[in-house]
Formats: structure tokens, C-alpha cells, sequence
């Protein structure tokens, strides 16, 4: 069964993705801040993570001693040769431009902006990555940075007519 991480500091919103995603059959890990993230990884190595923008490195007195985000635990994921493959959505709140171009430039998955998200496209973001097209074998088999090719931010998305997810050859 694949395996799905979400990352998400609203517990009513981390709490309906995980229902949602078992019903259609996913196993889910959860968490609300970034250190616990890094912490369930080695736990099951998921097929794919759903990682807030916003998501602090860690809650209460010592989150306002460290303020980071949710790009902050991208950049230590991809810094970690066991995590820098396993695909990332990163869901936004704004069209932050910098934000975008961060998101790109670690090699995120994708990066959806949450207002007018429905949960039929994300889902189908889910399979994508998770499916059966996209074992997680097949990512760790990527060199890293072959994930920028499949990225939504160089491709059309799950739904273009182009279903080949294999990086170009030269």
C-alpha cells in the first residue's frame, strides 16, 4: 500500500486528508511541524509528502526561538541523500513568487496553491506520485534533480496528454 506523509500545522486540515486518503486506501503518517516530519521518515519511506508552506520547524516556546517553514524542511529533506528523491507537493496559501522559485529550486513535485484547491485535484496528485506509475523504487532510481522533469513546474500536470513521467533522454 503506498504510503502518504502529511505535514500540516492545522490539525482540522492534517485530520481530513488523513481520512480522506485512507478511504481511497492510502496508508497515512501525519504531523504538525517540520522536525516531527523528518523524524517519521525513517519510520516508512512514503511514496509521496504533502508538505504545508507554512509549516513551522517546531511547535510552542522553541518554534519562535527558530522560525522556519515549510521550505525550510524541503531544504533539509533534499540534503539527505535517503529523502532527496521522495516526491514533494507543497501546498501554498499565497503566490508568494519567491516561495514558487524556492519550491522549484529544491526540487519540489509541486506546489499547488491551497484557495480553490479541490480535493479531486489533489487527489489526482496523490495517484500521480503514488500510483501505480510512480512506485516509489522508480523515484529512487532517479538520479537526483531528475525529479525537476517531472515537475509540475516543467510540465503540464496529471490530466495533459503526455502520461510518460521518464525524464527526456539526450
Amino acid at each position: 500500500m503506498s504510503v502518504v506523509v502529511i505535514v500540516e500545522p492545522s490539525a482540522l486540515e492534517r485530520e481530513a486528508l488523513e481520512m480522506k486518503l485512507r478511504r481511497e486506501g492510502y496508508d497515512t503518517l501525519s504531523t504538525q511541524n517540520g522536525r516531527d516530519a523528518i523524524a517519521l521518515l525513517p519510520e516508512a519511506i512514503p511514496d509521496v509528502i504533502l508538505l504545508d508552506a507554512s509549516t513551522p520547524w517546531q511547535h510552542g516556546a522553541e518554534a519562535s526561538a527558530r522560525p522556519a517553514s515549510g521550505l525550510d524542511t524541503l531544504e533539509r529533506m533534499r540534503h539527505d541523500p535517503r529523502w532527496r528523491s521522495i516526491p514533494v507537493v507543497v501546498l501554498g496559501d499565497a503566490a508568494d513568487p519567491s516561495d514558487l522559485r524556492r519550491a522549484a529550486d529544491l526540487h519540489a513535485a509541486d506546489f499547488l496553491l491551497k484557495s480553490g484547491l479541490t480535493w479531486a485535484d489533489l487527489l489526482s496528485r496523490v495517484r500521480y506520485y503514488a500510483g501505480p506509475h510512480a512506485s516509489p523504487a522508480s523515484y529512487h532510481a532517479r538520479p537526483h534533480g531528475a525529479m525537476e522533469h517531472t515537475s509540475r513546474f516543467s510540465r503540464g500536470g496529471p490530466d495533459d496528454d503526455d502520461d510518460d513521467a521518464r525524464p527526456p533522454t539526450n
